[in-house]
């Protein structure tokens, strides 16, 4: 019987673990599905970072200063140094213009003013038989120069007149044929003063004639001179339009010399951000499209006021340029700093809600998703700085947050995907 009691009782508990055991496994697979049904969500703590707030401005880069290359007088190009592109000093010969013509015209003039000084000393020192014969032949010299420059002059009209050669030609050829006609009549004073004998008023004349005849030397030389077309400064050669036998033309230009050395960038500046910006401040200049990097500039205008038309303020940007690196004409972005924040607690600005003005994120709280406000700083990048509502070893939601409930129990996946699990 005692047997019989032990057996009973024996798979009486057996019965009992069975069904403790069946219940265990029960519960589990519950608490599985409610685990499997909860919203997963990954997070992160705040970091510190030193932060910077930029704002940034695109602009086309232009120069502060282009001049024109003009010839100062008209000829064929006989020999051009330059290209476009290629750098110059102020002063630099860029081309030469046929200088034959000039010459003979610094000859003629040359020969005037010793005439003119023959003239001189003969009228303070007394006339004698060679120096009126000597007066004779610059008379006869005189109007055989006079002679040539007359026809010049009328094969010149008639050219003009027809629409062949340019109005600055004919008034050079005009211009010498009445240097010749003057010298003329200094050659006819000057034998008439070589005949009559020294007067004083005839030394005046003499003297006057010099100077005269001086005068037309030096301008004999500024036209010699001119057949050298020179660069007015410093600077790249952005257009080039002469070639070897190319005919120029007095006044007319020819090219363009663009000073690339400092550049300048205009921007328009609204009225939320004009006083960020003053002058002197510090830029940086984003050109890695071209190779450059970030290169420094300075503000350098701010306008007082904003335009009438656009409601935007003016300012312009400049960019030294010693390496000439940049060039007129590129485009790039500006960036100016208007704040700096050293060791700023930062989260991803993905985290935060805005809503209203106002700023939330959800926050990890027991294994549950809690709505938090927080006021945010500046924003560098991705990342944005917060001000208060949370500190360094809060657990941040950063994905998943779009449909959460505070209040709401989560699986929390840390920023490696790694599960944690909800308590």
């Amino acid at each position: 019987m005692r047997r019989y009691l032990a057996a009973v009782a024996a798979l009486a508990f057996l019965a009992a673990a069975v069904v403790l055991l069946w219940g265990s496994l029960q519960s589990d697979e519950v608490h599985e599905e409610d685990a499997e049904q909860l919203r997963t969500v990954a997070t992160t703590t705040p970091e510190h970072e030193d932060l910077t707030d930029t704002k940034s401005y695109h602009g086309t880069l232009q120069a502060e200063a282009y001049a024109a290359v003009v010839p100062m007088a008209s000829g064929t190009v006989e020999e051009e140094y330059v290209a476009v592109g290629d750098e110059v000093e102020e002063g630099q010969v860029l081309a030469l213009l046929d200088a034959e013509e000039a010459e003979m015209q610094m000859a003629q003039a040359e020969a005037a003013v010793e005439a003119a000084e023959a003239n001189v000393e003969r009228a303070q020192s007394g006339s004698r038989h060679q120096e009126v014969e000597q007066a004779r032949a610059g008379l006869e010299e005189a109007e055989s120069h006079y002679e040539t420059a007359r026809s010049q002059y009328e094969r010149n009209q008639e050219l003009y007149e027809d629409g062949v050669i340019a109005k600055s030609d004919w008034e050079e050829a005009k211009t010498h044929y009445e240097t010749a006609q003057a010298h003329v009549q200094q050659a006819e004073q000057a034998l008439q003063l070589a005949e009559e004998g020294t007067h004083p008023d005839d030394i005046r004349a003499a003297e006057a004639a010099l100077k005269e005849a001086q005068a037309g030397k030096d301008l004999a030389q500024l036209r010699l001179n001119h057949s050298e077309i020179e660069a007015s400064r410093r600077g790249a050669v952005a257009e080039w339009d002469l070639s070897v036998g190319m005919q120029a033309a007095a006044g007319e230009p020819v090219g363009m010399i663009v000073d690339k050395d400092e550049l300048r960038m205009p921007i328009e500046v609204g009225s939320r951000d004009i006083h960020y910006l003053e002058r002197g401040q510090e830029v940086f200049l984003d050109m890695a499209h071209k190779g450059a990097g970030l290169l420094t500039g300075y503000v350098d205008t701010v306008a007082p006021a904003a335009d009438h038309a656009t409601g935007m303020f003016p300012v312009t940007l400049a960019f030294p340029n010693p390496e000439g690196e940049l060039s007129p004409g590129m485009y790039g972005r500006a960036e100016i700093i208007t704040d700096e924040v050293p060791d700023a607690l930062t989260i991803p600005r993905r985290a935060v809600d805005d809503q209203d003005g106002e700023h939330h994120v959800f926050v990890i709280e027991n294994g549950h998703a809690e709505r938090v406000a927080v006021e945010l700083g500046i924003q560098h990048g991705d990342d944005v700085q917060v001000k208060s509502g949370i500190d360094a070893d809060t657990e941040v939601v950063v994905s998943g947050q779009e449909q959460l409930v505070p209040g709401e129990a989560v699986n929390v996946e840390d920023y490696n995907g790694e599960e944690e699990g909800a308590s």
